[in-house]
């Protein structure tokens, strides 16, 4: 089934990878940027910020996926950006699909350290990490819209190759028999996309990695 994807990010991130891979398959995709003109991928581009959506430009979607990445240094955006997303879709048919953090797993199967408490010492990372873990929240005590957030792992790989197999997971960060946590960026929207059409996480955290 065709669907109708609105997609929230930037020229030459992660956004155009989801977009490149929802066209190939046949969606709809309209993305709103920052820099349309840089835009290289399939589909519409539409230069406005998220905090500038309104309700009426995300009716006509059937999914919006927030792949939206904030500068360096202004991490709790993330917070800003999510609740006005919330907002904007409560009580609407529009699904939800956030690109989250592996900050907010949980490090191994016990479950006792979140992953960015526990790896993270300091700097950008950190700090987004805990930002997302307050999105997280506000996702999960959320009842009024049908959210979906895929965690990625530790490392996005920008020029790796397509592949279309991944590995999926719950809570937990994934990790491979050398203890890396990796996934193409293509790969990770070949994941995206298959959340898109398929819907097998309402309302839940889950996880990717290669």
């Amino acid at each position: 089934m065709t669907s109708t994807i609105g997609i929230i990010g930037v020229a030459g991130g992660l956004a155009e990878h989801i977009a490149t891979e929802a066209e190939a398959r046949g969606h709809r995709v309209t993305a709103f940027v920052d820099d349309s003109e840089r835009w290289s991928a399939p589909g519409t581009a539409v230069r406005r910020g998220p905090r500038d959506l309104t309700r009426a430009d995300l009716a006509e979607f059937d999914v919006l996926i927030n792949a939206y990445q904030v500068p360096t240094g202004r991490e709790r955006d993330h917070l800003a950006v999510n609740r006005h997303l919330l907002w904007l879709l409560a009580r609407s048919s529009v699904r939800l699909i956030t690109v989250g953090d592996p900050g907010t797993l949980f490090a191994d199967a016990s479950r006792t350290s979140i992953y960015w408490q526990q790896s993270v010492i300091r700097g950008p990372r950190r700090d987004a990490g805990r930002a997302m873990e307050r999105v997280y929240f506000l996702y999960k005590i959320n009842r009024d819209v049908l959210w979906t957030y895929l965690a990625p792992p530790i490392e996005l790989v920008g020029d790796g190759e397509r592949t279309g197999h991944y590995r999926a997971g719950g809570d937990v960060l994934l990790t491979d028999e050398q203890g890396r946590s990796r996934i193409s960026n293509a790969d990770y929207a070949v994941a995206m996309v298959d959340e898109v059409e398929a819907g097998a996480h309402p309302r839940r955290m889950f996880t990717v990695a290669a």
